[in-house]
């Protein structure tokens, strides 16, 4: 597609605010066509896919924009959003209280090895060894490894 194109423009936004809402402006992310679904904000999406383009296609600009907007900052708590909320929005596609964000497996590793003090800030070397890993008959079985020692209590 050429960058001149506006779906373009509006897929690559779509798709970006995807990323970090978990959900997308047009309910179908890769489907702008006749069978795709309609836009939840249709300004909003045209108001991004202009400011894209006016900026040269920035996704560093782009993304710095939508988590620095007021809606990504929300609270994810429904008590702090609209309290008729819920009745109105059960599938939370328009923007009154914040996504839920789940944190990734290794971010969480990383968080759990920095506060224990094993976590190593170099880049490279060998990985944590926490599992051996065993290959039978097609199956992989993990075993834990505990590297350190009980504490005593």
């Amino acid at each position: 597609m050429h960058a001149d194109n506006p779906l373009f423009r509006r897929g690559i936004v779509n798709r970006v605010r995807h990323h970090h809402f978990g959900t997308s402006l047009v309910h179908t992310p890769s489907d702008f066509g006749f069978h795709g679904g309609r836009p939840s904000h249709p300004d909003l999406l045209d108001h991004l896919a202009v400011d894209f383009g006016r900026h040269g296609h920035s996704l560093k600009r782009l993304h710095r924009l939508i988590v620095t907007s007021a809606t990504y900052r929300q609270s994810s708590r429904p008590a702090d959003g609209d309290p008729r909320g819920p009745e109105v929005d059960a599938d939370s596609r328009l923007p009154w209280r914040g996504v839920r964000r789940g944190l990734e497996a290794k971010s969480l590793r990383d968080a759990m090895l920095a506060v224990s003090g094993k976590l190593d800030p170099l880049r490279g070397g060998p990985g944590y060894g926490d599992v051996a890993v065993a290959y039978i008959d097609g199956t992989t079985f993990y075993q834990p490894l505990d590297a350190s020692p009980p504490r005593p209590c």
